[in-house]
């Protein structure tokens, strides 16, 4: 498949992915964790893919893309990062804790912030 008529830097899957290897290849090494996971999310802001940008002509017709989420594994402390398309508030689920031994009752997570943005003009006056 060809994604923008073979454009080059393009948001193909190829592009996007020689972008990341050599953002990668050339970033700063994070002194710990917590500049990792944001050093992650930066890069994967740098590949995501907006809704009707991405165009992959495919048997004959164009296919539409767009990134839904993002992930970010932490190995090291086991802790699981995502990001959805329609709330940007980076969530974290911590694999060390058994959530399953705790509590029966699991539900879907909504999303603390209604209009997909925190205002916080209070907190600057």
């Amino acid at each position: 498949p060809t994604s923008n008529f073979g454009i080059s830097s393009d948001d193909g899957p190829v592009s996007r992915f020689v972008r990341i290897s050599q953002l990668i290849r050339y970033m700063t090494v994070p002194n710990n964790s917590e500049q990792a996971i944001t050093m992650g999310y930066h890069l994967l802001e740098k590949v995501s893919v907006v809704p009707g940008f991405s165009k992959i002509y495919s048997n004959e017709k164009y296919l539409t893309g767009v990134t839904i989420y993002r992930i970010i594994r932490d190995h090291t402390n086991k802790r699981f990062y995502f990001i959805t398309y329609n709330d940007l508030t980076m969530k974290m689920v911590d694999l060390n804790v058994d959530i399953y031994s705790t509590s029966t009752n699991h539900t879907f997570i909504d999303n603390p912030y209604p209009h997909n943005y925190l205002n916080i003009t209070s907190m600057l006056l």
